[in-house]
């Protein structure tokens, strides 16, 4: 029983990680491509198709007992 709710706080920090990573990276286009208009359209695009993949991301991996648990620090 303990293996198992470790490895549940394992899972919940890799996607907390990989959301944070996608954050960041988005944020690292934003500030490269800012500089010029051809690509900051072009980053404009990836930060939109990058933002709709994460929250479809967060909706498929994290369940709601999840999202209590992580609420709750329980």
């Amino acid at each position: 029983m303990i293996e198992t709710a470790h490895k549940e706080v394992i899972l919940m920090d890799n996607q907390i990680a990989g959301v944070v990573a996608v954050f960041v990276a988005m944020v690292t286009i934003a500030v490269h491509c800012s500089f010029s208009d051809k690509w900051a359209k072009i980053a404009g695009f990836i930060q939109k198709v990058v933002t709709v993949a994460a929250i479809v991301w967060l909706l498929l991996l994290i369940d709601r007992s999840n999202i209590y648990l992580f609420l709750t620090n329980r």
